[in-house]
């Protein structure tokens, strides 16, 4: 029998089934009929103490691993379990204490104030992406109950998010992001709440009209979840969420206007938007991801009409109020931009290559992203994963391992289009590695190169002329 916690002065246990068929424990079973219901009161009765023993349990009945496991998928386990009736929950009430009554000669005493009600009441939100329904790990949220108390928590790999011990009624839902604080690649756009997709057009669709918004269409539409198609979800990684506005740039915009139009200086919203603070470096996106042509006297790049593709990404703080406790909610979202994932392969342990650096950048130099080989670890045997921001559009690329004082560069990709960065699905994750569109498959038509230790038989076959 395992102690599991007290809650409103009773006492709760798990015991095993022989052990609750063998009687001599008293109490009464409390009823799991599923895991709805289980998942949620294992919940209400966590505490630390509790989760350790909930670890210990399904260790002990599973020998499942459970290092890598958060505490929500530790009590999916034990809600299993219970179900399942391998292991039963057991309450019981200890006996109340017998007040003995006021004397009559007793002075009048003030009676003690009574102890305030913890709130027992409980929300749960979950974060996905619009169309796909893959989960949001990592997005940090907050919510004000109605009596005004904060509770904070981070989604996990589900997307889900839970605070219980809150007062019952409407609450709201915010995702914390201080003054010019996240990036693009960082925020998620807020789309709607519910389980349907909002069925919105694509960044690409929205463009022709200024200030559109990549949030609050009607609800409706919309491509199938990964659930309908029959895929495996992808867990996708933000820190925050935001209502972010796709602004197409017209003559006469400055940067400066757009950031304070969003309560940000320009430097904030040029971080935002492409991770650039210098001047020099801010320059070079504006030109290679806003499509700036034209100049002012100094040389600076002016925002017209014409810029192709113009768009500028403005973000505001979003705050979601009216939302029911005891109840989940799903928050749809998507990125507005997106990561380039490839496997390279490298021996970071190699002392030599501590300082090298991976450099991707345009042909003509107007775009330059650097990874110090110091910050990658392998995710497969002398296999590395770059990430990068997805480069702009219209250009050719090089990819190269600058050695340093070590030697010549070691060329990765060399001068290709855009095309080799680019996934099918804008939103989905591209894993590729260097040189595997170069080799043939079925029905290419290359010869393979003869190999020059391969032994060959001159002899003539047997019957041959």
């Amino acid at each position: 029998m395992w102690r599991v916690a007290r809650k409103l002065g009773d006492h709760y246990s798990i015991l095993t089934q022989r052990e609750a068929l063998t009687g001599g424990h008293e109490g009464e079973r409390v009823d799991c009929p599923d895991r709805y219901f289980t998942r949620h009161l294992l919940r209400w009765l966590a505490d630390d103490l509790a989760l350790s023993t909930y670890r210990r349990i399904v260790g002990e009945q599973t020998g499942v691993r459970l290092r890598d496991c958060g505490n929500n998928e530790v009590i999916e386990h034990l809600a299993d379990l219970l179900v399942g009736r391998r292991l039963v929950l057991q309450r019981r009430s200890p006996p109340r204490p017998h007040l003995s009554p006021v004397l009559p000669e007793a002075a009048p005493q003030r009676p003690p104030a009574r102890a305030a009600k913890r709130p027992d009441s409980w929300i749960e939100l979950r974060i996905v992406d619009d169309e796909s329904g893959d989960p949001f790990a990592g997005v940090e949220l907050k919510v004000t109950a109605s009596d005004g108390s904060i509770s904070r928590a981070s989604s996990d790999r589900d997307g889900g998010a839970w605070m219980d011990h809150i007062v019952g009624g409407a609450c709201s839902a915010s995702s914390p992001r201080k003054k010019g604080e996240g990036t693009a690649l960082d925020t998620a756009a807020f789309l709607g709440i519910g389980e349907a997709p909002t069925g919105k057009k694509e960044a690409s669709d929205e463009v022709q009209t200024a200030g559109k918004e990549v949030a609050g269409a009607e609800a409706g539409g919309g491509e199938p979840s990964s659930g309908q198609t029959g895929r495996a979800p992808v867990v996708r990684r933000a820190r925050h969420i935001a209502r972010i506005t796709e602004h197409k740039v017209k003559s006469g915009d400055t940067l400066e206007q757009l950031a304070e139009s969003v309560n940000l200086t320009a430097e904030e919203l040029a971080r935002f938007n492409w991770g650039a603070a210098e001047p020099e470096e801010i320059e070079g996106c504006l030109g290679a991801f806003v499509g700036c042509t034209r100049r002012d006297e100094k040389g600076r790049y002016l925002l017209d009409d014409s810029d192709n593709p113009g768009i500028v990404y403005l973000p505001e703080p979003w705050e979601q109020g009216g939302l029911a406790t005891e109840q989940k909610h799903t928050i749809r979202v998507k990125l507005v931009r997106t990561w380039v994932r490839m496997l390279y392969q490298l021996d970071v342990d190699e002392p030599a290559a501590k300082d090298d650096t991976i450099i991707i950048r345009t042909d003509d130099g107007s775009w330059t992203y650097e990874i110090p080989v110091s910050s990658l670890s392998e995710v497969e045997p002398d296999w590395v994963e770059l990430v990068f921001p997805r480069p702009p559009p219209g250009r050719r690329y090089s990819m190269i391992q600058d050695l340093g004082k070590d030697g010549d560069p070691i060329v990765i990709v060399d001068g290709h289009d855009e095309s080799v960065f680019w996934a099918s699905d804008p939103d989905e994750v591209e894993l590729w590695k260097p040189g595997e569109e170069e080799q043939g498959g079925e029905d290419s038509d290359e010869e393979p190169e003869p190999d020059p230790d391969e032994e060959w038989d001159d002899e003539p076959e047997e019957g041959a002329s």
